[in-house]
């Protein structure tokens, strides 16, 4: 389905449906050592929202002092700024597979002319964002923060807009956030 179809059903069905918009989603990967990013990481997290997965349970936001509170990691995302988020996946010992997404350009797909040819030929992605609910076990430090916030990215593959990438923004707690 194109863009505009959709967005004609969107309307149909009084905006029930998510709401798209444009970016330039670009993603690099690399197989490294963790102690490679760990500094990096450390800073990231004094100043941003990031969740950890260890063997024995999910930490959100936790102090991390040194690597070693790292090394035991199996998969995080962490969100560097407004449009970074790195993602670092255990493969094996102690390689990790570490993914950069920038969205790179952020405009409103409204702001796009009309025109069916200019959307769909367009250097864009679409995205669209989403709030999943956390677990009460994972509500961190009882502040009422009670979803992840992520972009679900989109690319055109022969006329149809497919998923290819979810990108990590933060957490959320409902009001406003």
């Amino acid at each position: 389905m194109d863009y505009l179809n959709y967005n004609n059903i969107r309307e149909e069905q009084n905006k029930s449906l998510p709401e798209f918009y444009a970016g330039n989603l670009e993603c690099s990967s690399e197989i490294s050592e963790l102690g490679k990013i760990s500094d990096k990481l450390i800073s990231i997290s004094k100043n941003n929202d990031y969740w950890i997965m260890y063997a024995d349970r999910i930490a959100i936001n936790e102090e991390i002092n040194d690597e070693g509170s790292l090394s035991k990691m199996l998969e995080a995302e962490f969100r560097e700024n407004e449009n970074t988020t790195i993602k670092i996946k255990l493969l094996s010992g102690t390689k990790y597979l570490i993914t950069t997404y920038f969205d790179s350009n952020k405009h409103e797909v409204a702001n796009l002319s009309d025109s069916k040819n200019e959307i769909e030929n367009s250097k864009y992605n679409l995205y669209y964002e989403i709030n999943l609910d956390l677990r009460q076990d994972l509500q961190r430090n009882n502040s009422n923060n009670c979803y992840a916030r992520y972009k679900i990215w989109f690319k055109q593959d022969n006329s149809c807009w497919k998923a290819f990438a979810q990108q990590f923004i933060g957490f959320g707690n409902g009001n406003g956030d």
